[in-house]
């Protein structure tokens, strides 16, 4: 992965199934970190999405996108 700040807007990104790992914050928010490969860059990044009764209703149409 490059160092290399990556464009703010829409990028067309594939994920990466074997990197996905779940896990629950210290607050006790479960969430999940999944690599994505941006095809327009050739750049890979990592995710990060929460399901606190807030942040799920942004983090699961994000997840049914890649």
């Amino acid at each position: 992965m490059s160092t290399n700040k990556i464009p703010a807007g829409v990028h067309r990104a594939t994920a990466i199934p074997e990197s996905l790992q779940e896990g629950t914050t210290e607050k006790g928010t479960e969430q999940i970190a999944l690599q994505l490969f941006l095809e327009d860059l050739g750049e890979t990044v990592t995710t990060f999405l929460y399901f606190s009764d807030k942040a799920a209703k942004y983090s699961i149409p994000k997840l049914k996108a890649t």
